[in-house]
């Protein structure tokens, strides 16, 4: 994107003056501009806030410069599109689902708007003619910032005293059948200069969903989210995709929307569950599955990515969402069959009461009593990870989550009273510590990554460290002795 349309001082991700109108109003060709364009001002923040403000007003079938006040006025301007074309570049804009930001009135009686927009789409050159709603054929993520994921080496230097050069084969296009499309992974060669006559050479990828059918506006918005979604469980990062780019009949365009930003930083090679040399042939296949168990489990896995997203929670209610992802995982998966201990109790209790009336009572009562409880629960779901975990530890831990999360629910979080709220509090962050990665293994478990590959992240790379730490704290293993393995190497040798 030109200069000119980036303010580094504040971050936006898009900042420029144009000409814009609305876009019922055809210009008379690409070079000229309709009569009724006026100037103003195009922002996108960083996390896709879409304004435009205007030096006057655009033309309208009513004369009150008032923003709207009904219910039919909001319908009728969300309905409604802006076209612009940047200064200097002569990119093309195009605003969707107006609202009104608000009308002013200068000291020299000339009224001014503003208008906000949830999606904005720039292209690379002025949209012309009329259009219709979006139909995009393909809609490509750029993987800038994934490169150490990613592991490419395909082009290989080769340093001399005098004289450097660069070799470089392009890897072939990896295509992946969907069950709606193909997703390939393309990648390429970059250059950025540095001075006048110095290129810096980089390799650069981005995947590229082709739908069978084309995709309208909100469902290529969504499928980008499922992919940044689906990229956060193969690197265990929050780092942002780029803004998508799409294709819209003769215009190659990015799409901009609202989105929670992240100041995460590129993810490392050695710190991710997996990278994509190891999945290679199989990452058709585990996005294919990513996208299935999304509809299959919802919250089960959505309340996890909930805390993922680059917005910042209180501890209570990280760990609320967490207990409930784990909670709703577990009835989609294993369902609510009846524990036949809690069962026969049930019904032994029930056949000693006489009254038929309090027996229907209690029968009713009691219907719960016999299904999987909160305890249950995580520990059959976080056992069937088969992390090594000692049972009799992970019962525990599972009764001490169902318990604060009853307190939370029930008693306004510390029902005792008897410890003060630090302390509480960072019990909960403890158990919030060791949550999150048990939920993140069994995503990853459940769109088909290798358990062994899963164990080894989670508990078994020397860089999972700080998950046996976390894990240690709750009591489910005991904290690694740093003398014992000081006397273990000097064995060694």
């Amino acid at each position: 994107m030109p200069d000119d349309e980036i303010n580094q001082s504040t971050g936006d991700a898009v900042r420029s003056r144009g000409h814009f109108w609305w876009d019922d109003e055809l210009a008379p060709d690409r070079h000229h501009l309709p009569l009724s364009a006026v100037t103003g001002e195009l922002k996108i923040t960083a996390e896709g806030r879409v304004t435009v403000q205007l030096d006057a007003m655009l033309p309208r079938q009513r004369r009150e410069p008032f923003p709207t006040n009904s219910q039919a006025e909001f319908e009728a301007l969300r309905a409604r599109r802006i076209r612009g074309v940047l200064r200097g570049s002569g990119r093309g804009v195009l605003l969707f689902n107006l609202a009104q930001a608000g009308a002013l009135h200068s000291s020299y009686a000339v009224f001014t708007e503003g208008f906000s927009a949830a999606q904005c789409l720039i292209s690379e050159v002025q949209f012309d003619g009329r259009l219709k709603q979006p139909a995009f054929t393909y809609i490509d993520a750029d993987l800038n910032g994934f490169e150490e994921w990613l592991w490419t080496r395909a082009l290989k230097w080769k340093y001399g005293k005098v004289v450097s050069t660069a070799k470089y084969r392009k890897p072939k296009r990896l295509i992946y059948r969907l069950q709606h499309g193909r997703l390939s992974l393309v990648q390429h060669l970059t250059g950025r200069s540095q001075g006048h006559s110095d290129i810096a050479w980089s390799e650069a990828a981005y995947l590229r969903f082709r739908p069978d059918k084309s995709l309208g506006m909100d469902a290529a918005i969504e499928w980008h989210r499922w992919l940044q979604d689906f990229m956060i469980l193969l690197t265990d990062s929050d780092y942002c995709l780029e803004w998508p780019e799409v294709r819209w009949g003769k215009h190659n365009c990015t799409i901009y929307f609202q989105r929670l930003p992240s100041k995460a930083e590129r993810p490392r090679l050695h710190e991710c569950p997996t990278n994509f040399p190891k999945i290679r042939e199989s990452f058709g296949i585990l996005f294919e599955k990513w996208l299935g168990i999304r509809d299959t489990y919802g919250p089960g896995v959505y309340l996890y990515l909930g805390t993922r997203r680059g917005m910042q929670l209180y501890a209570e209610n990280q760990f609320i969402m967490l207990v409930s992802g784990l909670e709703a995982f577990h009835r989609t998966k294993y369902g609510d069959a009846p524990l036949p201990s809690a069962t026969e109790k049930v019904e032994r209790i029930v056949s000693q009461i006489t009254a038929g009336r309090d027996k229907r009572w209690a029968k009713n009562r009691l219907a719960l009593a016999i299904l999987p409880n909160l305890e249950n629960r995580i520990f059959e779901a976080v056992n069937a990870l088969a992390l090594g975990f000692d049972e009799e530890r992970l019962r525990g831990f599972a009764r001490d989550c169902a318990k604060l999360r009853n307190d939370l629910a029930h008693y306004g979080g510390n029902r005792s009273r008897a410890a003060g709220y630090s302390d509480f509090i960072s019990a909960v962050i403890k158990k919030n510590n060791v949550l999150g990665p048990l939920c993140h293994a069994l995503a990853l478990t459940e769109i088909g990554l290798d358990p062994v590959a899963v164990r080894a992240w989670a508990v078994e790379s020397p860089l999972a460290f700080r998950r046996n730490w976390y894990f240690a704290e709750v009591g489910l293993i005991d904290h690694a002795d740093p003398n014992a393995r000081s006397q273990d190497a000097t064995a060694a040798r």
